[in-house]
């Protein structure tokens, strides 16, 4: 691997715009996916939020609080191009630009989708720092760019699309609960989502809590008891129909997963949070969520797509989060036999969209021909988890915990790590890995590692060093040579 020093717009925080469009791919047409119907208008952007796409006439649904039972195995059109904050179908005309606070509102380049047949084997992680249509990254200008594309391509070829904001939202907050009612095409449905406030003055930091405490100090927005109503996970094992207020509002969405439907809701929350500003004492500048192994997924995927989210976080999140699919495979085909690859977490529930489908070959289908198909993947989780950037971002795991693949995320940690550091802030990326089992964090350097995180990039304390935070219990080494798809620049 060589290191190749170039000089570019040193960029931080915020983010600045990207005027460079050398060598981007121009953005195709497309029809709607199968079962799509005619877009319509809708309401405008909250802020941080991308600008909602046109969106289609709804279907019929049921008016029970399960939501509509619709068809899983719809799969996403792989020649249907998003607009280009990667939330929405094509829309009839140009969409208009993202408002400021969207990852990839300051970048004017466009991206299309690359179709099934045009994706390409590689066995190695896909290079951060170069376009898909392999133009370099020569600025951090251009890693705005990036971040674009590689959110575009994980909606499109992971999670399934998130949609902006509804047709209406209106909010308030009474007695310790935040109430916040929706409409979309006739379809209505309401989240009370209670918050549990520090004493004294504020305004305080808040996490969005999936199960779980926070920090002193910190107001506790509790998710947990209403994301399930949003998007109903299996019970047990198994893709059963997607279900739920998400799917009832949206119900050409089926491919779509779960984590990004709670990712959606917690979008709604924060939408909510500014909007009833004076009546709580949550201050929704300074935000993080936190929950622990598929909580700890929702979470994570909640932080990484809404910047508004000003620490991303996550408790034991394991496959789909911190352990890249192709390095799963590497540790599968080398003798390992715990670890969660693509196969098994994309059967085990409805986490990820179906348009992972391509790229998860049943478990009984050979090791080559799962490795195969995670090759043409353009995309691993190491870009996901950049996404991030410039945010601080924290993922905490355990040396003991098999299932996650230890080995996994402390690799795939380590390349995130790489881009942090190619960006100038490696500072802000932590990934404590103690020596315990799942999400048994407590009383370990994890807790430290989460406080100092805490204290600095939510309450503000510019004191506090968050320097060297990336440590293994295990005696892991990372070989970036084995991994690394190209050079690894040095953005100043």
């Amino acid at each position: 691997m060589q290191l190749r020093t170039i000089i570019g717009s040193l960029l931080l925080w915020p983010l600045v715009g990207c005027s460079s469009d050398e060598g981007v791919a121009a953005p195709t047409a497309s029809s709607p996916a199968p079962g799509d119907a005619p877009p319509a208008m809708s309401a405008p952007p909250a802020p941080g939020e991308a600008a909602p796409p046109a969106q289609p006439i709804p279907t019929p649904s049921t008016d029970s609080s399960e939501g509509m039972q619709a068809g899983a195995e719809t799969p996403l059109d792989p020649n249907a191009v998003p607009p280009t904050d990667g939330t929405g179908a094509p829309p009839v005309e140009p969409p208009p630009a993202a408002p400021t606070g969207e990852l990839g509102a300051a970048c004017t380049r466009e991206f299309a989708v690359p179709t099934l047949d045009q994706l390409s084997s590689n066995p190695r992680l896909p290079d951060p720092f170069t376009f898909f249509d392999g133009t370099p990254v020569l600025s951090t200008d251009d890693w705005v760019c990036r971040q674009k594309e590689i959110r575009l391509f994980a909606e499109s070829f992971i999670f399934g699309r998130k949609p902006g904001p509804p047709d209406s939202l209106a909010a308030s907050f009474v007695d310790g609960v935040l109430s916040i009612d929706m409409a979309r095409n006739g379809e209505t449905m309401r989240m009370d989502v209670p918050i549990t406030q520090p004493a004294g003055a504020g305004p305080f930091p808040g996490i969005i809590s999936i199960g779980g405490g926070v920090p002193q100090g910190v107001a506790n927005i509790a998710y947990a008891g209403v994301k399930d109503r949003l998007a109903a996970p299996a019970q047990g094992f198994g893709r059963p129909a997607p279900s739920g207020d998400f799917y009832r509002l949206y119900p050409e969405l089926t491919t779509t997963g779960s984590l990004m439907a709670w990712a959606w809701g917690a979008s709604r929350i924060i939408d909510a949070l500014e909007q009833t500003v004076g009546q709580h004492g949550v201050d929704p500048s300074r935000l993080s969520a936190l929950g622990c192994s598929r909580d700890g997924k929702a979470s994570a995927t909640i932080g990484l797509f809404d910047e508004r989210i000003a620490l991303v976080a996550a408790r034991s999140p394991g496959s789909g989060t911190t352990s890249a699919w192709r390095i799963a495979y590497d540790e599968l085909n080398a003798g390992g036999s715990a670890e969660q690859t693509a196969a098994q977490i994309f059967r085990e529930n409805t986490w990820l969209g179906e348009v992972f489908a391509p790229f998860a070959p049943p478990e009984n289908a050979s090791i080559q021909e799962r490795i195969a198909a995670i090759e043409n993947l353009p995309l691993d989780q190491h870009l996901v988890l950049a996404l991030a950037w410039p945010r601080p971002l924290i993922m905490m795991e355990g040396t003991n915990d098999s299932w996650n693949c230890p080995l996994c995320s402390f690799e795939t940690m380590s390349y995130t790590r790489l881009i942090y550091a190619a960006l100038g802030t490696e500072d802000a990326i932590s990934f404590p890995q103690p020596a315990h089992g799942h999400c048994a964090q407590a009383g370990t350097f994890a807790d430290d590692y989460f406080g100092a995180f805490v204290d600095r990039f939510l309450r503000g304390n510019e004191a506090v060093s968050t320097a060297g935070l990336f440590d293994s219990d295990a005696a892991f080494t990372f070989d970036a040579n084995r991994w690394q798809d190209g050079d690894v620049p040095t953005l100043r």
